[in-house]
């Protein structure tokens, strides 16, 4: 229930970073609606200055950061140009406090996360033996491979059959072996996200 309340909080809270091409790639094909902007040049003022740009795309809040550059047309009018429909707002500068996984969250959420995964070694460290997997594979699997490994845990980990002749547990090494495999797939398959 813990996970499941970090992942919502996560979704609904955190911003993922991404790059202000994934932007015009959602401004051109009428995903974004609305676009708040922070920071930047005060009027009248020449140089440069970096601008927060946030927007939503269903229940997934993103955001990324441009360089506004004066004499020239701010981030605002360039998006007004590119998707007339798109409403422009201006916000307040936000400091991320945490990231996890790629996505800015408040500070609490990074407590949550962390706490979880504390709670989640002790259970593997104290539980009763886990099915499918040693404790040190489930331990290499939760460690290295959080995203995945985790829920493969919670929802796979279950009681280990005593009454069972033999054992067919994936062991430490070969469990070591798939997290470091786990983890770049994972982030390569995340990297599809916009």
């Amino acid at each position: 229930v813990g996970w499941l309340v970090a992942a919502i909080a996560l979704l609904g809270l955190g911003e993922r970073s991404t790059s202000t091409s994934a932007l015009e790639e959602q401004l051109a094909a009428g995903h974004v609606h609305e676009v708040e902007i922070a920071g930047g040049l005060t009027p009248g003022s020449r140089g440069f200055a970096t601008q927060q740009v946030r927007w939503s795309r269903g229940l997934l809040h993103f955001e990324t950061d441009v360089v506004q550059r004066s004499p020239g047309a701010d981030v605002a009018e360039r998006i007004q140009q590119r998707n007339p429909g798109v409403t422009v707002t201006v916000g307040p500068v936000r400091h991320p406090s945490a990231e996890v996984a790629g996505w800015s969250v408040p500070a609490w959420v990074m407590a949550l996360v962390v706490v979880l995964y504390v709670l989640t070694l002790g259970l593997l460290r104290f539980g009763p033996q886990p099915a499918r997997v040693t404790r040190w594979g489930w331990f290499w699997l939760v460690l290295l491979a959080g995203p995945v490994g985790i829920p493969a845990y919670l929802f796979l980990g279950g009681r280990r059959d005593e009454s069972a002749a033999r054992d067919h547990r994936m062991t430490g090494v070969p469990a070591f072996v798939l997290a470091l495999v786990a983890v770049p797939l994972a982030r390569f398959l995340l990297s599809f996200v916009p």
